[in-house]
């Protein structure tokens, strides 16, 4: 019952988030032209790069056993 919910958030978080993505991105774009919007890429990948180390820095994964 919980992994379908579980399922259900990942498919929303990765899938349904990127027309909303797209928007903003297309928006950037289209006001301040390619270079900005690519920018404005590279700085969301960045950010969430940082965020995922500062995580795993404070929360490092446990040993899985087998």
């Amino acid at each position: 019952m919980m992994r379908g919910r579980v399922t259900g958030l990942w498919t929303t978080a990765f899938i349904g988030s990127t027309p909303i993505g797209a928007v903003l991105i297309g928006a950037v774009t289209h006001t301040f032209g390619g270079r900005a919007g690519l920018a404005a890429g590279v700085v969301g990948c960045v950010a969430a790069v940082a965020v995922a180390l500062l995580v795993l820095r404070n929360n490092p994964p446990k040993e899985m056993k087998t």
